[in-house]
């Protein structure tokens, strides 16, 4: 019987932080993290510092975003590390990857900056999947 309530704590502390999603309008305030406008209000967000660049990026400014990650309360979202892709752009009935792209060195990346290569800065490349 201690053994059956152990492995069943164990479970319980599984799932306890089921990841989540949280959809909205991402907004950058000048001199202030961006927020999500979600249909019940302001949320704050808690990112690691890649997905920060990602969500601080000037041309998603007023995107419908999707994040992926877990919510701490009402007001506050922590998205997911980066080597998750935790964040996505609606656009035309489709849910896009955020994605960034070094034409000249045929580089893709997934946090905006200089390309590693030839120093140009990435461009935006929204994707429907990352295998192409």
């Amino acid at each position: 019987m201690v053994r059956f309530l152990g492995m069943l704590a164990l479970a319980a502390a599984c799932f306890a932080d089921t990841p989540g999603a949280l959809r909205g309008k991402l907004v950058q305030p000048v001199g202030q993290d961006p927020v999500v406008q979600a249909g019940t209000g302001t949320v704050a967000l808690g990112a690691d510092e890649d997905t920060w660049k990602v969500l601080r990026d000037e041309r998603l400014n007023n995107a419908d975003v999707e994040l992926l990650g877990q919510a701490k309360d009402a007001t506050h979202f922590a998205v997911s590390g980066t080597h998750t892709h935790p964040v996505f752009v609606h656009r035309d009935g489709k849910r896009l990857y955020v994605t960034y792209w070094c034409d000249v060195c045929y580089i893709r990346t997934f946090v905006p900056g200089k390309c590693w290569c030839c120093q140009k800065y990435t461009d935006l490349d929204l994707r429907e999947n990352l295998d192409e």
